[in-house]
């Protein structure tokens, strides 16, 4: 399945993030938008709205690359 460019941007985004902190994908989602599932189903496919993707990307800006321990 081919990912909408949006998502894929996304996506890449996140995974840098968690590259950079050592979280999880699982921990992401649950941090981000309390859904441990969020990445799975962004590589499924799934569209966020506009809001959702703001709020995605404001979690990764107030965490600046930093992982709690």
């Amino acid at each position: 399945m081919k990912l909408h460019p949006d998502t894929a941007k996304l996506l890449a985004e996140i995974r840098k993030f968690c590259v950079r902190t050592g979280m999880h994908d699982t921990r992401f989602g649950v941090e981000a938008l309390n859904d441990g599932h969020l990445l799975r189903r962004l590589r499924a496919g799934r569209e966020l709205r506009r809001e959702t993707v703001g709020r995605v990307r404001a979690y990764m800006k107030r965490k600046n690359g930093r992982h709690p321990t």
